[in-house]
């Protein structure tokens, strides 16, 4: 099995737990922090097309979303997908979604004024 397929899996397995966890963190004071670090290093515009890779159950998108931006969000696994979908919709937002390898992105150049990755988690891949 390829290091993708491996990875895909893992976070299909994980989807609904690594969901609920971040449904917790957008209640803290850390989707605050996250506003001001992309305010201080997004470019400057009102309306900004993101791009969301990696989005796991959509942390950044809801974010980018109620900062008023265009987003994009992108994972490799369906059940992340799935979750993000779901998070994202309760959280009132509407985002464009897509399934694909993020090392493969099927997006011409400069499409996005800005593209976010949030990888804070080690996982350990099991042979």
């Amino acid at each position: 099995m390829t290091i993708e397929a491996r990875i895909k899996n893992y976070w299909n397995q994980r989807a609904d737990d690594y969901s609920q966890h971040i449904q917790k963190e957008l209640d803290l004071f850390k989707k605050e922090a996250w506003q001001q670090l992309i305010k201080e290093y997004a470019p400057k515009g009102e309306k900004l097309a993101v791009l969301d890779v990696g989005t796991g159950p959509g942390f950044l998108s809801i974010i980018l979303s109620e900062m008023g931006n265009e987003v994009t969000a992108v994972d490799s696994s369906e059940n992340m997908l799935e979750e993000a979908k779901k998070n994202i919709s309760q959280a009132g937002f509407a985002v464009r979604f897509q399934q694909a390898d993020a090392q493969k992105l099927p997006f011409p150049e400069a499409t996005f004024d800005l593209i976010t990755q949030l990888s804070h988690l080690k996982i350990k891949l099991e042979p």
